[in-house]
């Protein structure tokens, strides 16, 4: 595998079906480079522009009958930031500011500002990573999402995900906090299952006098699982 600066190598590795000391499969070929190029992290991936190539190479006259595969990506930015900002006649003024990054590493901590600064920290695990703040005048919601696709290079994947939210309705104040974990699984190369558990703490405050009974009976806190 050639051209992967910044993502590690069992990224690339683990979508490709072809294994040592079997027989070439171009079939199986094939589906590597698509599965390699459904991860989005490389130049042109799902296009004619494609930088994903796999090519087999000559045979080597020392072992004859055995080639090797050359897979050969380019890398891309693979990092998202937004920048929104609105107005609604039921939550008021809104604005977000949204960054994704599609190829983090959690483990890869900067050695230097500059690295940081360069987009060459946190990067190249495969791991899907999003931070949200969105402040309002009567709305506002922070969360912060990491998902693993393959939890110790294993079947399974997981994902984790804590957010705060308040949101100022007319009768009430609704206060939210919260985590939602995943817990997933790959069965072949078509099934995928996976099974969330959310836990949240729900409170209300400043409650209307004239709000209907039913608030008044939830004011809480109370807990959400």
């Amino acid at each position: 595998i050639s051209g992967n600066d910044l993502t590690q190598q069992k990224v690339i590795r683990r979508q490709i079906t072809l294994r040592p000391d079997r027989p070439l499969d171009m079939v199986k070929l094939a589906e590597s480079k698509k599965n390699i190029e459904d991860l989005r992290l490389f130049e042109g991936a799902g296009t004619p522009l494609s930088s994903v190539k796999t090519t087999v190479q000559p045979a080597d006259p020392a072992n004859p009958g055995v080639r090797d595969v050359l897979v050969e990506v380019e890398e891309t930015n693979t990092g998202n930031v937004g920048f929104i900002v609105g107005v609604s006649s039921d939550q008021g003024l809104i604005g977000e500011f949204r960054l994704q990054q599609r190829n983090f590493d959690v483990a890869d901590v900067p050695d230097s500002f500059d690295e940081l600064i360069k987009g060459r920290a946190f990067r190249g695990a495969g791991q899907n990573f999003v931070l949200s703040i969105a402040p309002g005048t009567e709305y506002q919601n922070y969360q912060i999402t990491l998902g693993e696709p393959y939890l110790f290079e294993s079947d399974y994947s997981g994902s984790a995900s804590a957010y705060y939210r308040v949101r100022e309705y007319d009768q009430y104040d609704e206060n939210r906090y919260g985590t939602t974990l995943a817990l997933g699984r790959r069965f072949g190369e078509r099934w995928v299952a996976s099974a969330p558990v959310r836990l949240e703490h729900v409170d209300l405050s400043n409650i209307d006098s004239g709000a209907p009974v039913d608030v008044f009976e939830v004011e809480g806190p109370a807990t959400l699982t």
